[in-house]
């Protein structure tokens, strides 16, 4: 509960300007990257014995950060352009110092070179995990030049042994960030296309969205109390309200006359299985069946059996046929009937 709340936190500080999904996601990841980098440069300067031109680029880096994180805020710059200078920013300075090692190479600095490929691999990562197209390629480049420099200059067999495996993982995730950006782009679309059907349905319809979800509510059985009903029939609109029951009772007309057919015809019919009689000319499945009448399978199964035995039909006969055919005649010797009696 607390790591969701931090997380609630966080995406509150953005205010209304990330409300998608995908929105939400770069955020929190600019956010880290962000603070990430502003921190480890800082305690760099501190804590390492840097030379003066490292000291400059932890420098420089931290102040960046800042400043792109205050141009976001601000409104100044989009998420999307923030997260991706910052990257860039980040990948430009391992590139940087792995080149001035490579010409000051000793066994002390090579942990400083593992260390610079390891933050690009973090990097590329995180340019992953922000759904940022082709902004993984570029830093991924950007750090194997920097990485194939760095073995061109030095002699190191630990260097060499490490960078078939990081080029294996930076390639995989260029191919995974392609896959991921086509499925982005296409949800997307997806997206626009549904919210513009949505939009045209409720100028068709003249619904508000409180009535569609008063609908929605009602379609998923939710409260079976009347007050629970009440309220939610409160969301809509008169007109709306109007509709609906007008339209609920049609279909309760339409249910109660072909009960009371059902009924005239078998009149040894019980109550359930008159129910289940009506449920099969509707061609409504068993378990449909048990849903609507709330009957375990077993109990429906036996019903349906005590149904053709009463219309004596065999095994090969079809039950819901039967009845449909029962309901046709009795509906057809009606109208003669009708019309006889205008001759």
């Amino acid at each position: 509960m607390a790591k969701n709340n931090f997380i609630d936190w966080l995406l509150g500080l953005s205010g209304d300007r990330e409300t998608s999904l995908l929105g939400k996601q770069r955020f929190v990841v600019f956010l880290f990257t962000d603070v990430a980098l502003i921190v480890l440069n800082t305690l760099s300067i501190f804590t390492q014995p840097l030379e003066k031109p490292a000291i400059i680029s932890a420098i420089f880096i931290s102040v960046v950060s800042a400043l792109l994180m205050i141009l976001y805020f601000m409104r100044m710059l989009p998420l999307r352009g923030a997260i991706t200078l910052l990257l860039v920013i980040a990948q430009a300075q391992n590139v940087v110092e792995m080149v001035t090692y490579s010409y000051h190479y000793s066994e002390p600095i090579q942990q400083f070179i593992i260390t610079d490929i390891l933050t690009s691999l973090l990097l590329v990562m995180t340019a992953f995990l922000a759904y940022l197209h082709f902004s993984p390629t570029i830093v991924s480049v950007l750090s194997i030049f920097s990485y194939a420099f760095v073995l061109f200059k030095v002699n190191s067999p630990l260097l060499e042994g490490l960078f078939p495996v990081y080029l294996f993982i930076l390639v995989t995730i260029i191919l995974y960030d392609s896959l991921v950006a086509r499925t982005v782009f296409y949800i997307d679309e997806e997206k626009v296309e549904l919210t513009d059907e949505f939009t045209a349905f409720i100028q068709a319809s003249g619904l508000s969205r409180d009535d569609i979800k008063g609908y929605s509510a009602l379609s998923r059985n939710y409260g079976t109390s009347t007050a629970s009903t009440r309220e939610i029939l409160m969301t809509m609109k008169p007109r709306a309200q109007q509709n609906l029951m007008e339209s609920v009772m049609a279909v309760l007309r339409e249910e109660n006359s072909d009960r009371n057919i059902l009924h005239k015809i078998f009149p040894s019919f019980t109550e359930t299985q008159l129910s289940i009689a009506q449920l099969i000319i509707q061609d409504k499945k068993l378990s449909e069946i048990c849903m609507r009448l709330g009957k375990s399978e077993n109990n429906i199964s036996a019903q349906r059996s005590n149904i053709r035995a009463k219309l004596n039909l065999s095994p090969e006969d079809n039950l819901r046929d039967a009845l449909v055919n029962a309901v046709e005649q009795w509906r057809k010797k009606q109208e003669s009937i009708k019309v006889s009696r205008v001759i």
